[in-house]
């Protein structure tokens, strides 16, 4: 798929259509990812990079001078971790500890004018033995 660009989900902690806490510790709100366009290349390439394949919640863990904000968005490193700064710096607009997936739905690969419709002959429109033990055909089929 190469330069092909694909809607890539953006989070700050992998969860997406979740409840998270506002700000001000109280409220409540229902969140979405945020959604971003990209070269399939540059999605493969954040996924391959281990400054970029982690959580944030990692990221954190390892003690690199990272901070996770109240709102659940990574901070960039403080002074007291020298030479971090250019370590935490953006690829392709994401930052290291923001999570990246595909996550789109709604039959992606059926659709001729979809995203993926380059990988629809790679892909079965089923798989036999799932759809006799469910006794029927698949609704979508999805990347």
């Amino acid at each position: 798929m190469g330069e092909t660009p694909v809607s890539v989900a953006v989070t700050p902690d992998g969860y997406a259509d979740a409840l998270k806490i506002g700000p001000d510790g109280i409220t409540t709100y229902f969140t979405e990812p945020h959604t971003q366009r990209m070269a399939m290349s540059n999605l493969l390439s954040l996924l391959s990079d281990p400054q970029f394949s982690q959580s944030s919640g990692d990221i954190a863990q390892k003690g690199n001078g990272a901070s996770e904000a109240t709102d659940g968005w990574p901070s960039l490193p403080s002074a007291a971790a020298p030479g971090l700064a250019s370590a935490r710096q953006p690829k392709f607009g994401i930052l290291p500890g923001e999570v990246v997936y595909l996550q789109s739905q709604n039959g992606n690969l059926n659709d001729p004018e979809g995203e993926f419709a380059s990988l629809r002959e790679d892909v079965p429109a089923e798989i036999p033995w799932a759809s006799e033990a469910l006794d029927r055909h698949p609704e979508a089929v999805n990347l």
